[in-house]
């Protein structure tokens, strides 16, 4: 009869090294799962921000286009304007955080300041500068995105 050590793992090992695992995995996946939603949701805000001072802005350089007359200003409020165009009307639903929201309760979340001044020079007459800021609070942090170009108004 020959002596044989035996080699490998012993039922009772494998157990406690799965029981070890699974609580180790457990845990990580809390505290990941838990600190990605944050970034989740700013990640949306900032998306949906851009879309919204995109799609404003464009409806400025179409009003332009027809020749409506913008005088030059620097941080007027637009958060009014934003609110009041149909066009934008979905992705305030979403900032606010569902479709089933009202838009005038975002007021609150966000504020847009529009400046308009000349361009550079030498065409500074016929060229404008537009910057939209848009800023907002979300979970205890303000957020701010901005969005900029120039016009050539004939």
């Amino acid at each position: 009869m020959t002596n044989k050590t035996a080699r490998g793992f012993s039922f009772v090992e494998v157990i406690l090294g799965i029981a070890i695992l699974a609580s180790v995995g457990g845990a990580a996946i809390k505290v990941f799962s838990e600190t990605a939603l944050p970034q989740q949701a700013m990640i949306r805000d900032y998306t949906v921000a851009m879309n919204i001072c995109e799609r404003f802005l464009n409806s400025l350089h179409n009003d332009l286009a027809e020749g409506t007359v913008i005088d030059n200003m620097t941080d007027k409020d637009v958060t009014g304007a934003i609110l009041d165009n149909p066009s934008l009307q979905d992705y305030l639903k979403i900032f606010a955080g569902g479709v089933g929201k009202d838009t005038t309760s975002l007021t609150t979340n966000f504020k847009a300041f529009l400046t308009v001044k000349p361009g550079p020079a030498p065409q500074s007459s016929v060229i404008r500068n537009i910057r939209l800021n848009f800023l907002w609070e979300s979970g205890g942090k303000k957020h701010s995105f901005a969005l900029e170009s120039y016009i050539f108004i004939k």
